[in-house]
C-alpha cells in the first residue's frame, strides 16, 4: 500500500533568527538521579526549618559523602554551603547539642591537662582552645569543655581541586566539617592513594630546600613557597606507601590554587592550612 502524501501546504515556514538573538537548545531531560538528590536536599531543608540541625547534617553529609557521583556541582555547592553554615554552628561553636555523635562535653578534673585531654579523643589540643576560647594554660577543675571525637579525615578531589574534611561517628558514618580549594602537582603528578599524616611530620615554620636548584629557606622566611605550616603525608596503600616528600602546605602564590603547579605536593591557601594543621 502506498502512504497517503502528507499535505504540508497550510504549515508555515519557521521564521528566520533575528541576527544576534540566542538559539535555544531544547532543555535537558531531567534524570532520575536529579529529581531523586533535589528531593533529599528538599527534605533537609524542611529538617533545618524545623530545627533539627543534627538530622539535616546526617543528610547532607550522606549526600556529599556517600552519592557524589551523582551530584551535579550545583548540588553539590548548595550541600556543601548548608553544611558549612551546620558546621560553624555545630562543630566550631562552644555549644553541643543533644545526641550530636562527634562532639560533647569533657568535665575538667582536678590535675588534668588539656594536651592529654585532646590526645584522649584524638584532637589536638590548639583545636579545643580555639572551639572554647580557653587557653591550655588556664582550664580548671569543674570547668565543662566542649571536645570533638576524632581523629579527622580527609578527601582530595582531584577532579574539582577541593579538600573535603570530615569526622566518623561510631558507626563509621560520615559527618562534614570543612571544605577547602587546593592546588596539586604539576603534570598530574599528585599520586592517587591512601595516606595518613606521617608521625612527628607537621612542622611550624618549616626550612625547605628547593630539590631543583638547591636553595635553602630559613623558618619565618617570607619568600619560603611552602608558607609557615607543613604536614609531611606517610602513603598507606599499594600504589603510594613506596611515595616520600609529599605533603600538605601553604604557598606563596594564591593563584595556583586550583591549578597544577606545584611539585605533587597538595598547596592550600595559608590560612585554610594553618586551620587544617590544628585538626
Amino acid at each position: 500500500v502506498t502512504p497517503k502524501p502528507v499535505d504540508n501546504s497550510d504549515i508555515e515556514d519557521a521564521p528566520e533568527p533575528v541576527p544576534g538573538t540566542p538559539v535555544l537548545a531544547p532543555a535537558a531531560p531531567i534524570l532520575a538521579e536529579d529529581a531523586d538528590i533535589a528531593e533529599h536536599i528538599s527534605r533537609a531543608m524542611d529538617l533545618l526549618l524545623d530545627g533539627k540541625k543534627l538530622e539535616a547534617r546526617v543528610q547532607l553529609s550522606h549526600l556529599l559523602f556517600d552519592r557524589f557521583d551523582d551530584l551535579a556541582q550545583s548540588h553539590a555547592s548548595i550541600i556543601r554551603s548548608k553544611l558549612k553554615e551546620l558546621s560553624d554552628d555545630l562543630i566550631f561553636s562552644k555549644r553541643v547539642i543533644e545526641g550530636d555523635t562527634v562532639a560533647t562535653y569533657h568535665l575538667v578534673r582536678s590535675g588534668d591537662y588539656l594536651g592529654p585531654i585532646a590526645r584522649s579523643y584524638k584532637v589536638t589540643y590548639p583545636l579545643l582552645e580555639k572551639i572554647n576560647k580557653v587557653k591550655a594554660t588556664r582550664i580548671w577543675a569543674g570547668m565543662k569543655l566542649k571536645v570533638i571525637k576524632g581523629p579527622f579525615h580527609a578527601i582530595v578531589d582531584k577532579s574539582d581541586y577541593l579538600m573535603d574534611v570530615y569526622l566518623e561517628d561510631d558507626k563509621a558514618n560520615k559527618v562534614y566539617v570543612a571544605t577547602y580549594p587546593i592546588g596539586l602537582g604539576e603534570q598530574d603528578s599528585t599520586p592517587v592513594g591512601t595516606w595518613r599524616v606521617r608521625p612527628g611530620s607537621k612542622v611550624e615554620n618549616p626550612s625547605w630546600s628547593d630539590p631543583r636548584d638547591g636553595k635553602l629557606y630559613q623558618p619565618d622566611d617570607p619568600d619560603n613557597p611552602i608558607g609557615e605550616y607543613w604536614i609531611g603525608l606517610q602513603g598507606t596503600s599499594e600504589n603510594t606507601q613506596d611515595k616520600q616528600g609529599y605533603g600538605i602546605h601553604g604557598t606563596t602564590d594564591s593563584a595556583s590554587i586550583g591549578q597544577q603547579m606545584s611539585m605533587g605536593c597538595i598547596r592550600m591557601r595559608n590560612e585554610d592550612v594553618e586551620a587544617l594543621f590544628d585538626y
